[in-house]
């Protein structure tokens, strides 16, 4: 499509039109395999999520709806609404925060999108290509409006990347695994728009709104595409308009035409492709620092108690997201997985990292560690984080003025064979051993199922 014609289109009808080409055209290798083990991996998290802060809360919830049977809720392990499946669902994946990452919207977009897809598939009897397809929508959807609201860096920091665009995301999931028409996709996306969710007050109390963002966003999205196919329309120019989402966020004038430009210069896929595993249960601007913490402690003869100062250098986006720069007192799990200095001491303390060590009332002796903490931030470092690399340094002062040094160009992000031992290894927590490599392998291989409904048997 020309420039000049895409100037006249209104920008969810340019990604309605995205969508209907992933739906009706295949995949290449490289995106099916990329989506195939985002699903693993969100299964894995999900899994995880169920021995989680609001795993209890989750299934009180779940149980709500068990009157209309239509897709598998994890943490009650049968059936409830769609809506509900897909909130629970997503709640449960978001929990452990070690779910994907995509660095460009500052959005965790698959805890999002694959909830919604895997409710809607299973309620409407989706074959799995149709399943696959709408999990690659999705992220599209999410990694497109979240770069065009974050690639200016104007866009408001009291809102929540991932609320923001997790409906948007979800909706065009489900437009995609229907390849809906080009009109009722473009209206979907539009009153997804409009329930766009979530601020980042809880990052002040520990509090766990933050999981509840992701939930409410697979749900909405869930509804707007209900919504859009029974003949709800939404404004045309809900994102670029004079009072839409673009204005409303602070992202003008810049957010439209980096929203057409990602659709002209992106091959499809592009959206899933970017997207990067975390190694750690933390917040993803916590990586790198907790990292390099891990490899000092396990330096012959290290031992924290011969520790002066710890001078921690990393980029300003990671020092100014809600809840990094936190260096205690922490009350809560949540306060422990966000705060740079709570990840680099419990790591240099612990020499390992487990779901439990991220409760700083289980661990104490942080505390003094975190007090030693020196945060700031390097212009060299922002420049790099600026080329998609998040570099950190770790400058730790002994008792005896011996100093020792680290130093990371980027996160150790996971490679694929990483991710599946992983998830193996956590659905392997809740089913036999043998079980949780099948259904890793049936994930594999899921645009042959012939029809959704079969991946329950198989769930956990």
């Amino acid at each position: 499509m020309a420039s000049a014609d895409i100037d006249t289109i209104a920008l969810t009808r340019l990604a309605a039109k995205r969508l209907k080409q992933i739906s009706v055209e295949g995949l290449s290798s490289e995106v099916h395999t990329k989506a195939t083990h985002c699903l693993v991996d969100t299964l894995g998290a999900i899994a995880v999520g169920l021995t989680g802060p609001l795993a209890a809360s989750m299934r009180m919830y779940a149980t709500r709806d068990i009157d209309r049977p239509q897709s598998y809720a994890f943490a009650i392990g049968k059936k409830t609404s769609a809506e509900t499946a897909a909130f629970t669902n997503a709640v449960l994946a978001h929990t452990a925060l070690r779910d994907d990452m995509h660095l460009e919207s500052v959005a965790h977009i698959g805890s999002i999108v694959i909830p919604s897809a895997l409710a809607v598939a299973q309620r409407d009897s989706w074959n799995g290509d149709q399943l696959l397809k709408a999990i690659v929508g999705g992220y599209e959807m999410g990694a497109l409006l979240g770069t065009s609201l974050h690639a200016s860096g104007k866009m408001n920091s009291h809102f929540r990347a991932s609320g923001m665009i997790g409906a948007f995301a979800a909706a065009g999931s489900i437009a995609c695994g229907e390849s809906s028409d080009e009109a009722t996709t473009a209206n979907a996306l539009g009153l997804a728009v409009n329930a766009a969710c979530g601020v980042n007050e809880w990052a002040c109390g520990g509090t766990p709104e933050i999981f509840i963002h992701v939930g409410t966003a697979a749900r909405s999205g869930i509804t707007s595409h209900a919504l859009a196919k029974v003949g709800v329309v939404s404004s045309p120019e809900v994102l670029e308009g004079k009072h839409g989402l673009f204005n409303a966020l602070g992202v003008l004038p810049d957010a439209p035409s980096t929203f057409t430009k990602w659709l002209q210069l992106s091959s499809l896929g592009r959206g899933i492709l970017d997207v990067k595993w975390k190694p750690a249960g933390c917040c993803n601007y916590t990586q790198t620092t907790t990292s390099l913490a891990l490899k000092i402690s396990r330096m012959p003869g290290f031992a924290v108690t011969d520790v002066r100062s710890i001078d921690i250098t990393t980029t300003t986006a990671a020092i100014r997201y809600p809840g990094c720069d936190n260096a205690g007192p922490l009350h809560s799990t949540l306060q422990g997985m966000m705060s740079i200095q709570y990840g680099v001491s419990v790591a240099l303390l612990l020499g390992r990292l487990s779901e439990a060590s991220w409760d700083p009332l289980c661990n104490p002796d942080t505390a003094s560690l975190m007090r030693r903490c020196n945060l700031s931030a390097s212009p060299a470092f922002d420049e790099a984080y600026r080329q998609g690399l998040q570099p950190a340094r770790i400058v730790i002062t002994l008792e005896d003025g011996n100093v020792i040094e680290q130093e990371a160009a980027d996160v150790p992000w996971m490679e694929s064979s990483e991710v599946l031992a992983r998830s193996v290894r956590e659905i392997g927590e809740h089913v036999p051993a043998e079980r949780a490599q099948q259904l890793v392998e049936l994930c594999l291989d899921v645009d042959q199922l012939e029809n959704c409904e079969k991946l329950e048997a198989c769930l956990f």
